[in-house]
């Protein structure tokens, strides 16, 4: 693993927002990279919960999107959301 990436997952794990923003911006847009750093932090995922949302436009999926990340932070969960 590449020193950079090391550090990255690293960043990552300790919640710093700017290494999931570029983790994120990774994933949007570099197929090679993104995939190494998803095989590297899959082991750390534990109990991850994700979820998509899709549908035609005004049916709800921001609302619904809003209602489910006030559930889970109630709950105390971490809640992430990518749009």
């Amino acid at each position: 693993m590449s020193d950079a990436l090391a550090l990255l997952i690293e960043r990552i794990r300790a919640q710093d927002a700017r290494a999931i923003a570029r983790a994120i911006s990774l994933v949007e847009n570099d197929g090679a990279q993104a995939l190494r750093l998803l095989q590297r932090l899959f082991p750390y995922t534990g109990r991850a919960l994700v979820l998509g949302m899709t549908g035609s436009p005004g049916v709800g999926k921001s609302t619904l999107v809003d209602r489910l990340a006030q559930y889970y932070r109630a709950r105390g969960e971490t809640v992430g959301i990518i749009a």
